[in-house]
């Protein structure tokens, strides 16, 4: 199950600019994991190299051309990522390197490239700085999407050389129906879109996978201990914490998602707990960047958040 959901006005504005020729040199699209960003990445380049997309009925997940761009094998799209296998878990200088090498040689053939640096908050300072040079260089027919979750986490140099795209989150409602379209019964999409906090992709995966659902909820549950009275209670969230710096990360924007869906139902009951709410998103918020950017031991500087509050000092 592999759809966009919402983000009409993002859909149409590209699908313009693809059918006029006219996309721009790189763009950064921004906004919460799963909201439909890589998605709609993938999506243009079926519509740039599979002359079938615009048919009546075509059908994306099973042309033998969406699919393989789907898969990451098709010769002219090119995804970069982070490398799992490494040890601080980033993407690397010498991915950029090798990325360099391989738009040199295809600069002879002159066949129409798309180039996807997805995570791109977590390229590292020689990488980003090396990416910045490749983005600087006059390869021709060629577009880089930058798929992050925050256009501030990448060095500034590079924000102001790319169209910044933000990406909202979607309503339950949309989420919702666009499930029970595919087949989901109502009641599960309906749990499913309340749990995805307006991320389509975080809903779909859901209702694919029964572990992640049960591992959603138990988010859900345990993102109330940050708002709760008893220091115990909140004292138990760095244990719950990866050590993982980038998992770590993951965590932590899965909590900021369930505390902004938490706000929400707060500014609506007149909670006076919406102010602590927000304390902790900001405090997390900072907690995300000191992962990605420092050697920072994020458990230990979340409990120290938590002992803060505990002596009145937030």
């Amino acid at each position: 199950m592999n759809m966009l959901i919402g983000h009409e006005h993002i859909i149409k504005y590209f699908n313009n600019l693809v059918e006029k020729d006219r996309l721009a040199h790189a763009y950064a699209f921004s906004g919460p994991e799963g909201v439909g960003k890589r998605t709609l990445v993938l999506n243009i380049a079926q519509n740039i190299f599979c002359p079938e997309t615009g048919a009546l009925n075509h059908k994306r997940d099973v042309c033998v051309i969406c699919v393989s761009i789907t898969r990451g094998d098709h010769p002219n799209v090119t995804t970069i990522k982070v490398d799992k296998e490494g040890v601080k878990k980033n993407i690397a200088i010498e991915q950029i390197r090798q990325l360099r090498k391989k738009l040199i040689l295809k600069e002879m053939t002159g066949r129409k490239r798309i180039i996807i640096i997805d995570g791109a908050e977590f390229m590292n300072t020689e990488a980003a700085n090396a990416f910045l040079k490749t983005l600087e260089e006059p390869f021709s027919d060629i577009n880089f999407f930058l798929i992050t979750n925050s256009i501030s986490s990448l060095l500034a140099t590079i924000a102001s050389r790319v169209q910044s795209v933000r990406f909202n989150v979607v309503s339950d409602g949309k989420i919702e129906k666009a499930l029970v379209a595919k087949g989901v019964e109502t009641k599960p999409a309906k749990e499913y879109a309340s749990l995805a906090y307006g991320c389509p992709g975080a809903a779909i995966a859901m209702a694919q996978d029964k572990d992640l659902y049960a591992a959603t909820k138990e988010v859900n549950r345990t993102v109330k201990y940050f708002i709760s009275d008893f220091i115990s209670e909140r004292l138990k969230l760095p244990v719950i914490l990866s050590e993982d710096p980038q998992k770590a990360v993951l965590q932590i924007n899965k909590w900021l998602l369930a505390l902004d869906g938490l706000m929400k139902e707060q500014l609506q009951k007149d909670d006076p707990r919406v102010k602590l709410t927000a304390n902790s998103m900001g405090k997390l918020l900072k907690l995300a960047e000191l992962g990605k950017n420092t050697n920072i031991n994020i458990r230990l500087a979340l409990e120290q958040i938590i002992f803060d509050r505990a002596e009145n000092k937030i």
